[in-house]
């Protein structure tokens, strides 16, 4: 057990830093420490003035998310190397499982705690109060073990095509009881009968951080064994082991096969969708199809749930709109690493397939990121703004000093550091956001014309492509 634990140590390290990075590590074990002590200090230490209310339904809701992440997405290591390194030895599998769920709930459990020790600290030092936030994340921490005992129980159930029907089930029951008593509760702000015994049964899962009384005690009781029978009886089914070597395999495969290959033989092909075969600069698109339908599910519900989140916000609170799509576009544009494009570039998959390579980063962006503009263009038809070609001319402005961000920051880093790694990737980020930004803006003071500004991102970002293609 304690070589699986370091096998995952090793593999977490890895997922941070590429091979020559080692140095680094200490600085970004550092950053997220001191953004968990900022946590508590800033939101924990708060937790006496919180509405305990809404605080049940933020639980429950994290929960429901918990079960959405377990069922479309594998906590176990999945990769080739990992399934002939871990699945092949006479080691059982339950204690495979455990190790990664130790691993887990052990490394956020100590960052937790000795955050709020040092927050503590911090505290009195400041103010000379004792607000006692090592106390406050002991609840926390037990919060923190039922929501990944959960997980993976999800997890692992996902693997097991019986199990996965029977927690895709209560995932959407539970998602659409959720979903009910929200609209009622809040929205129309009555409720009756049985939907408001389950809304006040919502509501005093918050009070956890004050009492705990023994129905929530027996719930979460309840919980834990459910999840511990579940990984019990997964991990004794070889239905398990082979979903997790199909897995392995296919993203084996994913690396290794050259799409390109096809412009050798001129007969069209056709593909899993009925049309044909997608060769040349156009394999990355058949690429991301593959993968769109590989979690096929995922992406469906993902469209549903935003969906219905923005037609309440544009029908019922207009005045949130911008701050929810500004929340939506800061998430896509800081998660930008983790894009297709960094992907395929880590993997090697982005320089061996055929095309030049500016085509090609170009359609790995749009297809990554052009529902955002389709999504604005839509939000702004519902609201019925006046003028809307005016507006989706500014908003196709943002976008496309959105995807020069985007693409700056990939082309510095990969110019400077091939193995594009996280550090230097933001570094380039943020230099390219904040240069940008400012130029903008002393361009807006100047001219005082949102037109000109539009015209002025539009021709600098195409200079930019045309520089980067004829350098």
């Amino acid at each position: 057990m304690n070589n699986i634990i370091s096998f995952l140590w090793l593999q977490s390290k890895r997922r941070f830093v590429s091979q020559g990075q080692e140095k680094k590590m200490p600085f970004l074990i550092m950053l997220l420490f001191v953004g968990a002590i900022g946590f508590q200090v800033s939101f924990v230490s708060r937790s006496t003035t919180w509405d305990m209310s809404i605080a049940g339904w933020v639980l429950t809701g994290v929960f429901i998310l918990y079960t959405a992440f377990g069922l479309f997405s594998n906590r176990l290591p999945s990769q080739m190397a990992d399934i002939i390194w871990l699945y092949g030895t006479a080691t059982s599998f339950s204690k495979v499982v455990y190790s990664v769920l130790f691993f887990s709930v052990t490394w956020k459990a100590l960052l937790w705690i000795i955050s709020a020790i040092f927050g503590d600290v911090l505290i009195v030092l400041l103010s000379g109060d004792h607000i006692n936030l090592l106390g406050r994340s002991i609840i926390f921490v037990g919060l923190f073990f039922i929501a990944e005992v959960w997980l993976m129980s999800v997890s692992c159930a996902r693997t097991v095509k019986k199990m996965k029907r029977v927690y895709v089930l209560v995932f959407l029951l539970m998602l659409g009881i959720y979903s009910i008593c929200l609209y009622r509760f809040f929205f129309l702000q009555h409720s009756s009968g049985i939907w408001e015994s389950i809304a006040r049964f919502i509501s005093g899962v918050g009070l956890v951080f004050d009492t705990l009384s023994p129905l929530y005690v027996v719930v979460f009781i309840g919980i834990i064994t459910v999840s511990f029978m579940t990984i019990a009886f997964t991990s004794r089914q070889v239905e398990m082991k082979e979903s997790l070597v199909k897995e392995a395999e296919f993203w084996e495969e994913f690396q290794e096969r050259q799409f390109g290959s096809g412009q050798i033989i001129q007969k069209p092909k056709t593909t899993w969708w009925g049309l044909q075969g997608l060769n040349g600069i156009w394999s990355f698109l058949w690429l991301e199809l593959l993968l769109f339908k590989k979690y096929l599910f995922f992406h469906s519900i993902h469209t549903v749930m935003l969906s219905g989140v923005f037609y309440v916000v544009i029908f019922m609170y207009p005045e949130w709109f911008y701050l929810l799509f500004f929340l939506i576009v800061s998430a896509v544009m800081l998660s930008s690493y983790y894009s297709g494009i960094v992907r395929h570039s880590q993997s090697g998959t982005l320089h061996l397939f055929p095309g030049a390579l500016w085509k090609k980063i170009i359609i790995l962006e749009l297809t990554n990121t052009v529902w955002l503009y389709i999504l604005y263009c839509v939000s702004i038809t519902f609201m019925a703004v006046g003028n809307l070609v005016y507006w989706y001319i500014y908003g196709l402005g943002i976008y496309i000093w959105f995807m020069t961000i985007r693409l700056f920051a990939f082309t510095h880093t990969n110019r400077n550091d091939i193995k594009l790694s996280l550090p230097q990737y933001y570094k380039s980020f943020f230099m390219a956001l904040g240069l940008s930004g400012i130029c903008l803006y002393v361009i807006h003071l100047l001219t005082a014309d949102w037109y000109t500004l539009v015209v002025v991102v539009c021709i600098g970002s195409l200079s930019w492509c045309l520089f980067y293609r004829f350098r």
